[in-house]
């Protein structure tokens, strides 16, 4: 990750998988490489205020509802989803990829 976000990179947002069985295997081998998976029945209702109030896209929405819910930062490139949220949001690039 040189190069990409603070020095102090401590977490992601990941989609591991479509079904069940993808999601299962995608987490515990996440979990075997240290990560820990938060519980995404916590985010849902924050997500989709979030949704409403800033008309972002799904995932972005649940991606920063997670981020508050763990007290942490999320990490985002330049997408206009996220100039006016009040949670914490850092860009990684200012320029389109």
């Amino acid at each position: 990750m040189d190069g990409v976000g603070p020095p102090t990179l401590h977490g992601q947002i990941c989609v591991v998988g479509a079904s069940p069985g993808d999601v299962r295997a995608s987490l515990e081998r996440l979990e075997e490489v240290g990560v820990t998976a938060y519980d995404p029945k916590e985010c849902w209702e924050r997500g989709a205020v979030l949704k409403e109030a800033h008309g972002m896209a799904l995932d972005g929405a649940y991606a920063l509802a997670t981020a508050a819910a763990v007290d942490g930062t999320l990490l985002v490139g330049t997408d206009d989803d996220f100039d006016r949220v009040e949670e914490s949001v850092e860009r990684f690039r200012n320029e389109p990829a």
